[in-house]
């Protein structure tokens, strides 16, 4: 049966984007002596994710902010102020109040992005219409996260030196609860990776990259599809996912059945 969104399976949706980051970041910070400086702290429902190492948004970013948190804001600001990070703050259409809206604007920031949230109910999902072809897709094993740095970084244009980071950053999370990678390969070359996280019956479409020169053989789509497959097996109730708007992963992910949940709103610092 599909899922009609509404305020209570969106605020489900925002509460697995915040489990995902939670678990992920607890788990680096888990490392001998916290190498990427992560601090995970909640302020009211709302939490503020920091890694002094990591300094991009993906991983310095507020989210779970409602108006009933809106007197938190001082308190959140000063947060990152005292860690010199500039902090950005994700926000869902059910929290986004005028008067949540207004308190941000009085605190000096302003909307500067906006970022798609996807979702579909597992009942939807044709487990028998995934066809591989020549592109074939396995569990990642545990003593192959140099490969998938590999791909990461060169997925995403990154320097090769980050590549150490990337495998350490990502293996702490191998034997963890509800993480799952997934290793592309387009006759038998290392093509792409994927990640999904799994909780409360949710499953979250995360990471996933293909090397550059592979980009026109519809791994990605199969990436997708594959994911989607092991969230119906596993017994899962929803599976989400997000994108930049309009971009190509938000049309992959559509092509698969997925629909738009709905638009978060990105504020940062205005002044």
């Amino acid at each position: 049966m599909p899922i009609i969104m509404n305020h209570s399976n969106a605020n489900r949706i925002e509460r697995s984007e915040v489990d995902l980051l939670k678990s992920k970041l607890l788990a680096i910070k888990s490392l001998r002596d916290n190498p990427m400086g992560v601090e995970v702290e909640s302020f009211g429902q709302t939490y503020a994710f920091y890694s002094s190492e990591m300094p991009g948004p993906a991983f310095n970013v507020v989210k779970g902010l409602s108006e009933e948190d809106a007197e938190q804001i001082p308190a959140i600001m000063d947060f990152y102020q005292q860690r010199n990070m500039e902090v950005q703050f994700d926000l869902t259409p059910m929290n986004a109040t005028r008067t949540l809206l207004q308190s941000l604007d009085k605190a000096g920031f302003q909307q500067i992005g906006f970022h798609s949230v996807l979702y579909q109910s597992t009942d939807e999902i044709n487990v028998a219409s995934i066809d591989e072809q020549r592109i074939y897709i396995r569990e990642l094993h545990e003593n192959e996260f140099d490969t998938y740095a590999m791909i990461y970084t060169e997925g995403f244009g990154l320097p090769s030196f980050l590549r150490d980071g990337v495998a350490k950053n990502n293996r702490v999370l191998f034997h963890k609860s509800g993480w799952s990678f997934y290793l592309a390969t387009y006759k038998s070359e290392p093509a792409g990776i994927a990640v999904m996280f799994t909780q409360d019956g949710i499953t979250t479409l995360y990471i996933a990259t293909t090397i550059p020169t592979m980009r026109e053989y519809g791994i990605h789509s199969q990436l997708i599809k594959r994911r989607l497959m092991q969230a119906k097996i596993s017994g899962s109730e929803l599976v989400v996912g997000q994108a930049a708007f309009a971009s190509t992963s938000q049309h992959n992910m559509e092509r698969a059945g997925l629909n738009m949940a709905y638009t978060k709103a990105i504020w940062g610092r205005s002044r």
